[in-house]
């Protein structure tokens, strides 16, 4: 699940202390009483984003990214760095490779049994604009240099809920629909769509 701030409501990213975004990140993690740590990511637009305290690694997917961030480590990727073809592609970094877009790569993984399937999977899979992302980082939430893209939290259905029902409240009762194709789960449903509507700017 994310929590992510509305454009054009948030404070920019230096107006949020740190200290204020430790209090939120302990509350967040005390009153549904989760297991781990929220995570705080930033899609980095640019080198200077990229000057963060956040350590460069490469050879690691999304999704393991955050699992690191998760435990306690403040680190990023870059488009050389993040090892995932189709988290790449999400955040604009690369190109989906073509097998992958074609479908037949899931069936050479036994993901599906039709690249039909694949492609359909891959067809609606939402992306940046290339190059509009330069950086992935992630930290615990209240290691946050600044107000993140994106809080993740990873719960029970129940604590779940009560912070679905929390955002339901804050945002006046509109209804969230789901929408996954599994595989992209972390990268895409999780912090890229949750993320803001991209405006490039």
């Amino acid at each position: 699940m994310t929590v992510t701030h509305a454009e054009g409501t948030a404070q920019p990213r230096g107006e949020t202390s740190s200290v204020e975004l430790r209090i939120a990140a302990q509350k967040l993690k005390r009153i549904p009483g989760l297991d781990s740590e929220p995570i705080a990511v930033f899609l980095e637009r640019g080198a200077s984003d990229a000057a963060r305290p956040f350590k460069a690694v490469s050879g690691h997917r999304c999704c393991q990214l955050l699992m690191r961030a998760r435990s306690g480590e403040s680190l990023c990727t870059d488009a050389d760095g993040i090892a995932c073809p189709a988290a790449a592609a999400a955040f604009g970094l690369r190109p989906l490779p073509q097998a992958l877009a074609s479908g037949q790569g899931l069936v050479g993984f036994g993901f599906v049994s039709d690249p039909e399937t694949g492609r359909v999977m891959f067809e609606g899979m939402q992306r940046l604009p290339a190059g509009s992302v330069h950086v992935i980082a992630a930290c615990p939430f209240g290691m946050a240099p600044s107000l993140p893209d994106v809080v993740m939290v990873e719960g029970r259905p129940e604590q779940l809920m009560w912070l679905l029902l929390a955002d339901l409240n804050v945002d006046g009762g509109r209804r969230r629909v789901g929408d996954t194709a599994v595989l992209q789960a972390t990268c895409v449903d999780a912090t890229e769509r949750s993320s803001f509507t991209w405006s490039g700017e």
